[in-house]
């Protein structure tokens, strides 16, 4: 295998994953610490989106997923090495996706989803779901909303949530989103469509709620 070229004078936090991967194949270990803190927490995120806060089984997926990771250097050195990974973040996704299918059909049915957890929910909800909530935006008190978010996600069906947590909470493009599900990008537009259907009619009460109490704070 010829030596990877990646750029010498950059923090490894400016580089992309492909760099990064380069840098990992040619044995520098910190590369693949860069790649894990960059993953991380959206990893963690995505895979208790899918199978609940308290499943046991969130920790094992996500440190399977990295082990996998680090055990793909291997692969690379032999005479005729596959093409390097270009989109980690991308693969992580996909291997992790893998594992939970494989640990839910091992239990025969689809585990609920508990409170979310990512990184992107602690900003203002507004800034993280700006299609979501449209004239009433700038009404929203965030704590309130993000609860109630939360607890609409959790009952959407897997597929409308999965899609929701992928697109919106992770920031994947339609066209990751649609890889990772297995389904079109047609199809995972309709389904983050109706995600945002559900949440949105869900949601109407709280916030027309909302509205009308500060309308009457303004005419006192």
């Amino acid at each position: 295998m010829s030596s990877p070229t990646f750029p010498t004078n950059q923090p490894l936090q400016a580089l992309s994953d492909a760099e990064l991967f380069a840098q990992f194949l040619a044995h520098r270990d910190e590369a693949f610490t860069a790649l894990y803190h960059r993953y991380a927490a959206r990893l963690l995120g995505y895979i208790h989106s899918i199978l609940g806060e308290s499943e046991f089984a969130c920790d094992d997926i996500f440190q399977e997923a990295f082990l996998r990771l680090f055990r793909e250097r291997k692969n690379y050195d032999v005479p005729n090495p596959p093409q390097p990974i270009r989109n980690v973040g991308g693969w992580l996704f996909r291997v992790a996706r893998n594992l939970m299918l494989n640990h839910l059909r091992s239990r025969r049915y689809l585990a609920e989803l508990d409170a979310s957890f990512d990184e992107r929910l602690l900003v203002p909800i507004e800034e993280a779901f700006p299609t979501l909530l449209g004239e009433y935006a700038d009404r929203a008190d965030d704590a309130v909303l993000m609860e109630a978010v939360n607890a609409v996600v959790k009952t959407l069906p897997t597929n409308l949530r999965e899609a929701f947590v992928l697109r919106e909470v992770n920031g994947l493009s339609y066209q990751e989103t649609a890889s990772l599900m297995g389904c079109s990008q047609e199809a995972a537009r309709m389904r983050l469509s109706r995600a945002r259907s559900a949440i949105r009619s869900a949601l109407l009460p709280l916030l027309r709620g909302t509205r009308r109490a500060g309308e009457e704070s303004n005419r006192r």
